[in-house]
This record gives C-alpha cells, structure tokens and sequence, in this order.
C-alpha cells in the first residue's frame, strides 16, 4: 500500500469514531480530575441586583465583563483570565459595531463563547480550558436577571429570575457533580424570594459555600455521611476570619453606567459578622 503524504501543516488524526469518543473522555476526565479542589463559585439574585461570591486566597476569580454582565470563574487561573478576556472582546466588539443595547448575555454565550470553548475542547492535539464559568447579566428588575453557566466543553444552560417561581434566581459551579448537587438543594430550600436584600443574599451564598466546600471534603475522604459540626465550623471560620471572600455585586443602584462593583473589605466584614 502507498504511503499517504498529507499536506504540509496538516496533522493525521486517527479516522476510528472510537478513538475520537475515547480521546473527549479522557480530556474530560484529565479537566474534571483538575477542577476536583477548586473553590466553587455561587451566582444569587437579591434585591438590588447579582451577587457573585466566592472564596480564594490566591487568585481572583469574579470580574466585571461590560455595563450589565460579570462573571465568576474555577479552574486554571490562566484559563479563567483567556475567558475573561475573550468575553470582554466579544462585548465591546458588541457595543462598537452595534450598540451598548445589543450587548446581552445571550448573544456573547451563544454566539461568542460557547463555539470557541467548544472549538478548543475538540482540538484533541492542543490543551483545552480548565475552568467551569457563571455569567450574569442584570435585568431592570429581579425578576429579569439572567444567570448562565458555560461549561469546559462548551456546553451552557440559562437560569432567569422569574416573579411566579417558575425560575431560577441562582446558579452554583462547582468541582465536582455532588457538591453541586448538595449547593443547588440547599439554595432551592433556603431561596424563598428574588428579593432577599444584599445581608442576607451574602448569608445564604456564604452557607451554599460551605455546603459545597464541606462536599468536595466528604469525597476526598470518603465520607458518605453528612457531617453538620463540620459545616457548622466552617461556617464559623468563615465568619471569623473571612480570609480571601470575594464579592462582586451588579447594583442596580448605581447611577453610572455600569453596574459592577466589588464589594470592600469592611462591607464584607460587616454582613458576616452579622450572621445570625
């Protein structure tokens, strides 16, 4: 049989429909197995606005993207700060060639983002994104914030504040299925209004926090059973010492145009000293 002289610049990739499938498993194990530790992140609607809040001494991971749109990232710090930046571009690219107004969350997700992480996850000779992501995009009322969480592979879903219950007013990523899992059950119990105002938005996101945090411990241990003394002592670390709480907060409040704000040291002090 001849040789096959590919094209210069042109890599053979393996024509087996199973090599492929067995290649995006491994990627996703390889970024799942990566993500297993990290800090997850929780997105809760309250009364003035989107709380973003999560906890990292070491990176910075909730940032503002345009006048109404932030975003909170796990994952590689390299990676969080190409998606980040690569939203930035895709919303003022947005705003100059149309307008400030057709900058929305939908359109840079479904558009913008999504394709490109999705691109990158497929590219099986080249390193994919590690991160998982919460974009939100604040509504002229609670009841029209819109979260949306985007995925490693490029896959995303939408969650919209709605005034009948019939939506979702938070949205959590976090490192493994189960903590997740353990965060969305304890926010659909303790998310009783899209109104909660900021305090006790910051209280609820705090415990869904540490519901989370004490899940990726259970599993690193491999402890089945729920352990609250544990939780209650996290809880309690976190109020004390709120070491490295970051808080980023789409105001509605705010007279300029963009809403984005991070909340200070003395403010996030302020709402977990109050803990009740």
């Amino acid at each position: 049989m001849p040789d096959i002289h590919l094209p210069q610049g042109v890599m053979h990739v393996p024509s087996e429909p199973f090599r492929w499938v067995q290649a995006m498993h491994n990627r996703r194990e390889y970024i799942l197995e990566r993500l297993r530790e990290d800090s997850p992140v929780v997105g809760l609607s309250c009364e003035r606005g989107i709380l973003l809040f999560t906890v990292s001494a070491q990176s910075r991971k909730n940032y503002e993207i345009y006048d109404r749109i932030a975003f909170g990232g796990m994952g590689h710090p390299a990676d969080v700060e190409r998606i980040r930046l690569m939203a930035i571009d895709l919303a003022h690219i947005e705003g100059f060639t149309r307008s400030v107004q057709d900058v929305t969350l939908r359109r840079l997700v479904n558009f913008g983002i999504c394709p490109a992480v999705k691109h990158a996850f497929e590219l099986v000779h080249e390193a994919p994104f590690v991160f998982r992501s919460i974009f939100a995009e604040l509504g002229e009322t609670s009841r029209s914030n819109l979260f949306c969480r985007v995925d490693f592979d490029g896959s995303s879903g939408f969650n919209m504040s709605c005034a009948d219950g019939s939506g979702q007013p938070y949205c959590v990523v976090g490192s493994t299925p189960a903590s997740e899992a353990e965060m969305l059950e304890f926010l659909a119990d303790r998310v009783r209004s899209i109104n909660h105002n900021l305090e006790e938005a910051v209280q609820i996101a705090a415990q869904a926090w540490t519901v989370g945090m004490e899940a990726i411990r259970r599993s690193a241990f491999e402890e089945p059973d729920f352990d609250a003394a544990s939780l209650k002592r996290k809880w309690k670390e976190l109020q004390t010492r709120h070491s490295g709480v970051q808080m980023m907060l789409l105001d509605r409040d705010l007279k300029s145009d963009c809403k984005c704000r991070i909340a200070t040291q003395d403010e996030i002090k302020g709402f977990l000293q109050n803990w009740k």
